[in-house]
């Protein structure tokens, strides 16, 4: 749902999206087909994934990091959690570090 809003109506107050196991989306319906949205989505996106999370989601995180390197993406970034699974099941301390870092090395400042 989030990738359909920031595709369709990009957020001024919304300064970057930062996805936890995003699957494609139901290509067969064009408003939630995750992997077209992805493409309209302008601001830089965080794609964090489980090794051990189902492959239609592995396979969803190969397509979105195809689809930043055809189209020049620069503010893609894709980061594993090693033994994680959908829910990072005894890995949210991994998760939540990963998240943090991010934000500390590349938002503003306020």
């Amino acid at each position: 749902m989030s990738m359909y809003y920031l595709a369709g109506q990009p957020d001024p107050m919304v300064k970057a999206m930062i996805s936890t196991a995003g699957g494609p989306g139901w290509p067969e319906f064009p408003s939630m087909d995750s992997l077209s949205n992805f493409k309209k989505v302008t601001i830089p996106f965080v794609d964090i994934y489980g090794s051990e999370d189902s492959e239609r989601i592995r396979n969803a995180v190969q397509a979105r990091g195809k689809i930043a390197r055809e189209t020049g993406k620069k503010d893609y970034s894709q980061y594993k959690i090693e033994g994680a699974n959908h829910f990072f099941a005894s890995k949210d301390d991994e998760l939540v570090d990963t998240v943090s870092n991010w934000l500390e090395n590349n938002m503003p400042k306020q």
